[in-house]
C-alpha cells in the first residue's frame, strides 16, 4: 500500500547554497532515521526549487511537525512551502503556508 508524502520546496535563486539546501535534506534524513513516523526519499530541482521527498508511514501529523520543526531549526521554515499528496491522489494540497494562492509546481 502506497504511502502519503510530503514535499518540502525551498526556492532557487541565482546565489543559492546548495550545501545549506543539503544540509536541510540530511536534518530531516536523520529527524526520521528509524522510518517509523516517515522517511526522507530524497530530493530533486524543479521549475518550482529545491524539493525534498518525503514518505509518511504514520501519523501525518507527527511527520508534519517534525518536518517544521527540522525546518526552524535550519532557519529556513518561512521560506518553505509544504505540500501533500495522498496515496490515492493525484494532486498535491498545499498546507505550509496556509492560504497559498496558486498552484504547487514541482
Amino acid at each position: 500500500m502506497p504511502n502519503d508524502q510530503l514535499v518540502v520546496q525551498l526556492p532557487l535563486s541565482e546565489g543559492t547554497d546548495f550545501d545549506r539546501l543539503l544540509h536541510v535534506e540530511e536534518t530531516l534524513m536523520n529527524a526520521f532515521t528509524r522510518g517509523e513516523v516517515a522517511q526522507v526519499d530524497g530530493h530533486d530541482m524543479g521549475a518550482g526549487g529545491f524539493n525534498i521527498f518525503i514518505s509518511v508511514n504514520g501519523d501525518r501529523e507527527a511527520a508534519l511537525a517534525k518536518v517544521e520543526e527540522c525546518l526552524t531549526r535550519r532557519g529556513v521554515l518561512e521560506q518553505a512551502r509544504i505540500a501533500r499528496r495522498s496515496a490515492t491522489g493525484e494532486g498535491y494540497e498545499v498546507i505550509r503556508p496556509r492560504g497559498l494562492a496558486g498552484a504547487f509546481a514541482l
